[in-house]
């Protein structure tokens, strides 16, 4: 793929996200609107980016 270092770079800011969450008390509630936010970009649209990156690279083969 040619879009693997987003990927990665996305994946890395989950996590921080996750993290951050569970070992601190004093999260606010933006910080927490952010990660929700980026966590359903990453549920609905990347399966559909996936399929369609498969779909256009099967139909110039």
């Amino acid at each position: 793929m040619d879009r693997t270092d987003w990927f990665l770079a996305y994946i890395t800011f989950l996590l921080a996200v996750i993290t951050l969450e569970t070992v601190s008390n004093a999260t606010n509630e933006l910080f927490r609107e952010i990660g929700v936010g980026a966590s359903i970009v990453v549920i609905y649209f990347l399966p559909l980016y996936l399929l369609g990156h498969v779909l256009m690279n099967r139909s110039d083969d």
